[in-house]
């Protein structure tokens, strides 16, 4: 259990801070929800409820994980999909599972399909140029913090 105060980490939300501990009715039951605070969309209040079997809130990683996810980035891109639906997908699978290191791989493989097509005086579609944006962002924010270094 989460105390109020506690950053945490939230999937696509990224880090979020706990406002707030409270009796929420959603679906027709009152339970205890966390109120959490989005530091990559300030204004929006997420809920999420203390006690589930599957929760979304994972703790921020430590310096050592964070190591190891930028050590990634070293290592050759997976094959890339040429069907965007299936390079959605992927997307989609990264983001849900929370790990890091999957989530990490997957950017690492569109910013080396970025460079490669640059060569060439291309662009990146947008569909991949958007996850890569949303990725980078989560990514970053929790590496930033786990490190202990500006974002940038």
């Amino acid at each position: 259990m989460y105390a109020i105060g506690d950053t945490v980490f939230y999937g696509a939300h990224g880090i979020c801070k706990i406002k707030d501990i409270q009796e929420q009715q959603f679906h027709g039951t009152n339970q205890p929800y966390y109120t959490l605070k989005s530091a990559l969309y300030p204004s929006m209040i997420l809920y999420h409820p203390v006690h589930t079997k599957d929760s979304k809130l994972k703790k921020i990683i430590s310096k050592e994980y964070a190591l190891q996810i930028i050590d990634c980035f070293r290592f050759p891109a997976d094959e890339w999909q040429e069907r965007n639906t299936a390079r959605s997908q992927l997307f989609k699978a990264a983001v849900a599972s929370a790990d890091h290191l999957k989530i990490a791989q997957f950017l690492n493989t569109i910013l080396r399909k970025q460079l490669e097509i640059t060569e060439q005086s291309k662009k990146l579609a947008a569909q991949d140029t958007q996850m890569m944006q949303q990725i980078s962002t989560i990514l970053f924010d929790e590496l930033s913090l786990a490190l202990n270094i500006p974002k940038d």
